[in-house]
């Protein structure tokens, strides 16, 4: 089976050795940086950050490549806030679990929509709604820390 099609962590265990699929990881994501897998779990987050970020856009573009449905990014982004919920919702917006795990990396993904959709850059009639939602969205991520 190949690494970026588990589905659990038990999956990822059950492949092989640690060493092993961490060098597999590396060698497939073109990563020679060093980056800190140095547990199981952190091996899986990475894969799954991998695989989500396969599947979806990125955040800064402004422009949505082969989006029949969207003038832009900031629209595109608007319509999952504001019209889409639950799994959907977050599939949409590229959360991953490792996402409410780490107040880091949810932090990064709210200032990249932010600077999207906020209603100084965008002029969508409803981007002051969809920043509000996002960062309800993200006050949830991160436990109403702030």
């Amino acid at each position: 089976m190949d690494i970026f099609k588990v589905k659990s962590l038990e999956e990822l265990k059950n492949l092989g050795k640690f060493r092993e699929l961490v060098t597999k990881f590396k060698e497939a994501t073109g990563n020679d940086k060093k980056v800190n897998l140095r547990s199981w779990q952190a091996l899986y987050e990475a894969i799954c950050d991998y695989q989500q970020s396969k599947k979806s856009k990125t955040l800064k573009g402004k422009k949505v490549e082969n989006s029949p449905y969207f003038l832009s990014k900031e629209t595109e982004i608007i319509f999952y806030l504001m019209e889409l919920d639950g799994e959907i919702r977050v599939k949409k917006l590229g959360l991953t679990k490792s996402h409410y795990n780490n107040k880091k990396k949810a932090t990064k993904w709210r200032n990249d929509i932010a600077k999207l959709i906020h209603p100084d850059k965008c002029t969508h009639p409803m981007a002051a709604e969809a920043t509000s939602k996002l960062n309800s969205i993200y006050k949830e991520m991160v436990g109403n820390e702030e």
